[in-house]
């Protein structure tokens, strides 16, 4: 322990990373809101296309694709187009974090850093691997719901249609 610092020095250091801690949290979560109000309205905008179009496709055009593509279309992609705006802004500004925690670690700890540098760089390939399986389990899944909602579909317009019959 340094004895020739004075004790307010320490108590200063922890007040300034307190908030610092803070304040990157406050401009973090307020950068997210933003970027969630928009990923929303760009969402919301995408889903009223497709709806609009949707409604306007001749009966030959409805043959060529089916509800559950329609459903998917509006649902699964617009979500899909909300989370990649949502996320972006921490994509662009993850490889200068890195670096800049690359940079502290080789202060730290010199050459050993390169160990961690490797491990992370070793598990490229398995992200990658991971990522495709589960890119391949969505496209299964989305399969299945689209066979599940043109069944749905059939089977309200089965009881529509003998609703109908009903009534007459």
């Amino acid at each position: 322990m340094d004895v020739s610092e004075p004790a307010w020095h320490g108590y200063f250091y922890v007040i300034l990373l307190f908030a610092s801690t803070s304040l990157t949290t406050i401009v973090k979560n307020i950068s997210f809101y933003i970027d969630l109000t928009i990923g929303n309205q760009v969402q919301s905008s995408v889903m009223s296309a497709v709806y609009r179009k949707a409604m306007m496709l001749s009966n030959t055009a409805r043959r060529e694709s089916t509800l559950g593509e329609i459903v998917n279309l509006m649902a699964i992609d617009s979500q899909r187009l909300r989370d990649a705006l949502l996320y972006l802004n921490i994509a662009t500004g993850a490889p200068f974090v890195v670096s800049i925690a690359l940079y502290q670690l080789w202060q730290l700890f010199g050459p050993s850093s390169l160990a961690g540098v490797l491990v992370l760089i070793l598990l490229i390939p398995v992200n990658s691997f991971v990522a495709n399986k589960i890119k391949l389990l969505q496209t299964v899944q989305m399969n299945h719901k689209d066979r599940r909602i043109k069944l749905l579909a059939e089977i309200i317009n089965g009881i529509k249609a003998s609703e109908s019959k009903w009534v007459n």
